[in-house]
């Protein structure tokens, strides 16, 4: 028959302590660097309000183009658009997603 055995973890054993040196670790932020303060409030609020979601565009959750260059952009882009043959879905079904994508 089967043999009943024990728990293998010893329950009555301290708890072994953080394998990392924090007092020999190096910091992650400069020593120069301003604090960060963060509260809970901070911590549990949404990054981005009401009025930053409200500007999202509905296809792609991004904000809408702009067609500007982008700060050091060489080179123009154009911003002539041709239409696909690939069909949009949910509300905007019927139309079409044109390309080059806006930039």
């Amino acid at each position: 028959m089967s043999q009943i055995t024990s728990c293998p973890v010893d329950h009555a054993a301290p708890a072994a302590s953080c394998p990392v040196d924090h007092a020999s670790t190096p910091p992650v932020l400069p020593p120069n660097h301003p604090p960060i303060p963060l509260s809970p409030a901070d911590a549990s609020s949404c990054p981005y309000g009401a009025e930053a979601q409200d500007s999202l565009t509905e296809l792609n959750n991004m904000p809408a183009p702009n067609q500007l260059p982008s700060p050091g952009q060489r080179e123009l882009l154009s911003t002539e658009r041709e239409k696909s043959t690939i069909p949009m879905g949910g509300k905007h079904e019927g139309q079409l997603w044109v390309y080059p994508s806006e930039q």
